[in-house]
């Protein structure tokens, strides 16, 4: 499997607005934090980033 980059430095502000534009809706909400409802995530990529 060929990796390619997901963004460049050449396109990290075009992916950075876009990104911005389809999380905007949610960006303004306030949310407060409910540790008896949360959980925590990890997804370990290392293997994927590996050289």
């Amino acid at each position: 499997m060929k990796r390619e980059a997901y963004f460049t430095a050449e396109s990290l502000m075009k992916k950075t607005e876009e990104w911005l534009r389809v999380i905007a809706a949610w960006n303004c909400r306030v949310r407060r934090f409910c540790p008896e409802s949360s959980a925590l995530l990890i997804v370990d990529m290392q293997r994927f980033f590996e050289p």
